[in-house]
């Protein structure tokens, strides 16, 4: 079996569209962090929604920072109908990501 061809062969490539697309969701949850925040300091933003609105700005800005696994678990089927809401598949494997059309960097 070459180098090419063993399962242990990374194509670096994906590896480094993956680290780019994973900052650009950091830097995009970080943007929208800082938007629900100054909403908040609105005095006719609703008190009812107020509290709620806070802690998904902490859970943004924890996952902003690399912890999502912390602030958010995807295995919910909150989070599935989410994804599905947002026209994105439930499952992301290496192959699919692999395998995906490069346009989106």
């Amino acid at each position: 079996m070459t180098e090419q061809t063993a399962p242990e062969h990374v194509d670096l490539a994906d590896y480094s569209r993956a680290l780019d697309e994973i900052h650009r969701l950091r830097a995009a949850l970080a943007y929208e962090a800082g938007v629900t925040a100054a909403h908040l300091s609105y005095a006719t933003f609703p008190k009812s929604r107020r509290a709620f609105a806070e802690e998904q700005v902490q859970r943004m800005r924890a996952a902003a920072r690399g912890e999502a696994n912390s602030a958010y678990t995807i295995s919910g089927w909150r989070m599935q109908a989410a994804l599905r809401d947002a026209g994105a598949s439930v499952t992301l494997t290496r192959w699919e990501w692999e395998h995906a059309p490069t346009g989106r960097s």
